[in-house]
């Protein structure tokens, strides 16, 4: 089934990398960000490389009644991997603390940039399912996880379709 149903209950969980990827890995999903299958062997080397397993921060993983560091959260790689594209590190000079993760080279910042849209877009949509909303606001809210995650198409695979209504 889509995965896209999983990202309401993502507040309630770890935010670990396999959970994100396989969302990401929706094809209904990572098209809507512009990203290939190709694209997403390359987001799963930078994970790998940067050690992200879960937690978005270290404010996260207090929440779920964990010790609170920052060492391999989403916070922490997607630093590494800004970093990193900003100035070489030569994997050996840490920067304010980060060490950069430098292995991003030329077409890979486009690819990037559209990776940290998706992780943007899903740190947004937890902060708002989190907190009590009405029924009209519940509503919209939907509305806009459906609108910013899943791909516009009249149909694919046999299994999506878009029509006027949601």
């Amino acid at each position: 089934m889509i995965e896209a149903s999983l990202i309401p209950d993502l507040h309630k969980s770890r935010f670990g990398a396999a959970q994100i990827m396989d969302i990401l890995e929706n094809p209904a999903i990572h098209q809507q960000f512009g990203l290939s299958e190709s694209d997403l062997e390359i987001i799963h080397r930078w994970i790998n490389d940067t050690r992200i397993r879960w937690g978005i921060d270290e404010q996260h993983r207090a929440s779920c009644d964990l010790p609170d560091f920052p060492q391999n959260t989403w916070k922490a790689g997607i630093e590494r991997l800004l970093l990193g594209y900003a100035m070489p590190g030569y994997d050996e000079k840490l920067f304010a603390g980060i060490l950069p993760y430098d292995h991003i080279e030329g077409n890979e910042t486009v690819i990037l940039g559209k990776f940290l849209e998706f992780i943007h877009k899903l740190f947004s949509t937890i902060h708002a399912v989190k907190y009590p909303k009405t029924l009209s606001r519940w509503a919209e809210t939907f509305k806009n996880i459906l609108e910013d995650f899943l791909y516009p198409m009249r149909y694919m695979n046999g299994k999506f379709r878009k029509s006027g209504t949601v």
